[in-house]
């Protein structure tokens, strides 16, 4: 277990009661959102252990990645999680119909930190960082799937993917890869979303799902799933587009 000094905590609160009341309004209404969400997490999936991070609205240090968990800020502070700001905003590629839908915009970004606050968990709770699994192994398997088996999910596997768990979800993407069809109510756009259907009917639902796309972003789905069906179990799970 990491022990958080009385110092870095204070700091960390004092930047929590100034983003609350005096950042700009834009970031001042998400942030508030993003850590009325993380109080929530603490309270019911943690035992209210931790103390709240430095909450940012920043580009994560890996592009494909929807945010990130550090174990220091750039200016030498404990814990940051970077939530990256086009979801919010709902511009990033895969929040295509996001505008359409912002409660279910909300609760996309809400799942991003639900994630990045079981990494929290794991890096000043229990001092377990696995590392061999890109951070999403044993630890944090079980730790999502007791947090799933009350948010009524189906369970999720570590990050390296063994012959007899080829069908199980990875716990890299969890939870959003396992939320029932309709819980992002139209605003998440993305391969992972489509139901388990005759190749067929896959494809006629991904036309439904991309009426409103661009041409191109159309293109890059269809050869995402074209690319799938002859991928190893590594490569299927990469991003897509």
């Amino acid at each position: 277990m990491t022990t958080l000094s009385h110092v870095h905590r204070e700091h960390r609160e004092d930047f929590e009661r100034f983003v609350l009341a005096q950042a700009e309004p834009w970031h001042r209404e998400h942030l508030t959102a993003l850590y009325t969400a993380w109080h929530t997490y603490n309270t019911s999936y943690f035992e209210g252990e931790m103390t709240a991070p430095y909450l940012l609205l920043a580009e994560p240090k890996t592009p494909r990645f929807y945010g990130d968990t550090s174990p220091a800020t750039g200016f030498g502070a404990k814990l940051q999680i970077r939530i990256r700001p086009s979801l919010v905003q709902g511009t990033h590629p895969h929040l295509l119909h996001g505008s359409q839908a912002p409660a279910g915009r909300q609760r996309f970004v809400d799942d991003i930190l639900l994630h990045e606050t079981i990494h929290q968990y794991q890096m000043e709770i229990l001092g377990v960082y696995e590392a061999s699994y890109d951070w999403h192994g044993p630890t944090f398997r079980d730790n999502a799937n007791r947090i799933g088996a009350v948010l009524g999910l189906s369970p999720v596997r570590v990050s390296k993917v063994s012959k007899k768990e080829l069908g199980t979800p990875s716990c890299a993407q969890w939870p959003y890869n396992v939320r029932p069809a309709g819980y992002y109510q139209g605003a998440v756009c993305y391969v992972w979303q489509l139901p388990p259907l005759p190749e067929e009917k896959l494809y006629a639902e991904l036309a439904r799902l991309t009426r409103n796309c661009d041409r191109a972003m159309l293109e890059r789905l269809c050869a995402c799933l074209l690319a799938s069906k002859n991928a190893s179990p590594a490569t299927k799970e990469t991003v897509c587009p």
